[in-house]
């Protein structure tokens, strides 16, 4: 059957037949078996509109962005006991944490990583208190991958002890590391978005 042409129309598939049809009306049937598609038309337009609602409120929302490892971006993921994390959203510089801005509860999403940017997408549940504990882990946490980066540099200068292949290895071993810490423990989102 055709559509009007004021009749929005769409892409569904059957739901007796799971045939897909194409340009689809509330007024149209299954091109296959003859089945009324009206309620997967309308339920694919309600599907459109949460999707385009979810991106607005996506733009609406506060910058959660890193380009480079520069930005700004949350750390310190936390699971709640209702199944929401809490992470504190810090201005970052080569992912390192530099001020912290806010802690919030939140759901999470999706994330997506493209050409050095980063963004996670979540709903924001609330605001949650920033104590010293959340602002403390990650510069402590920055102090203990650091540590070892530095000291070896340093030691590497009045030693002969760290040159050689094994000095070699053991500056390795502290830029893995460093990389270790900086960009998993301290953001500790695997968990969060794993399933997501």
């Amino acid at each position: 059957m055709s559509t009007s042409a004021s009749e929005k129309t769409v892409t569904v598939a059957c739901p007796a037949c799971k045939t897909v049809n194409a340009d689809a009306g509330v007024s149209s049937k299954c091109s296959a078996c003859g089945e009324p598609l009206a309620a997967a038309v309308i339920q694919q337009s309600i599907d459109d509109l949460k999707r385009i609602t979810e991106r607005m409120q996506e733009l609406n929302a506060p910058s959660f962005k890193t380009f480079n490892g520069f930005g700004t971006t949350l750390l310190d993921y936390r699971q709640r006991d209702d199944g929401a994390w809490e992470a504190t959203r810090w201005v970052v510089a080569m992912m390192l944490p530099l001020v912290p801005l806010a802690s919030y509860v939140i759901r999470p999403k999706r994330q997506a990583n493209s050409y050095g940017r980063m963004e996670s997408y979540f709903d924001i549940l609330g605001r949650a208190p920033l104590s010293p504990a959340k602002i403390l882990r990650p510069y402590a946490l920055v102090v203990v991958g650091l540590a070892p980066l530095v000291l070896g540099f340093i030691y590497s200068k009045s030693s002969s002890t760290l040159r050689g292949p094994w000095g070699a290895l053991a500056m390795v071993a502290s830029v893995v590391w460093a990389a270790y810490i900086i960009f998993f423990v301290i953001k500790n989102d695997s968990k969060a978005y794993k399933a997501k």
